[in-house]
């Protein structure tokens, strides 16, 4: 046999015991990292189910917060605000003003008529 065969038939041989023992571990390393994805799924998982709840609690105490039950309560007892009565009520109407300007109430009537129109 010639150097060349030799040659050829080491390498060959070599190439064969590293393709027998690689493809078991490139078999187990796959399947490691399957078992370590899967365990990583199963943490999100977790974690989405919990942040579902955080939401869905967080939604019922902005419902609560901004209901007008509650607004009233924070009006009323913090605040110190209440309902006006009839008596506090001032009603403002604003009129247009024309070239000719009327004092006293004969003006305020004209304005208060040219509202209504």
């Amino acid at each position: 046999m010639t150097f060349k065969v030799k040659l050829r038939t080491l390498i060959g041989a070599v190439l064969t015991v590293l393709a027998f023992f690689s493809l078991p571990l490139i078999a187990v390393w796959k399947k490691s990292k399957v078992v370590d994805m899967s365990e990583t799924n199963a943490m999100l998982q977790q974690d989405v189910i919990k942040l579902e709840n955080q939401n869905l609690i967080l939604r019922f105490h902005a419902n609560q917060l901004c209901s007008r039950s509650r607004i009233e309560d924070v009006a009323k007892n913090e605040l110190g605000l209440d309902y006006p009565k009839n008596e506090d009520v001032t009603v403002l109407v604003r009129y247009s003003v024309k070239a000719e300007k009327k004092k006293g109430i004969s003006g305020i009537l004209d304005g208060l008529a040219a509202i209504t129109k």
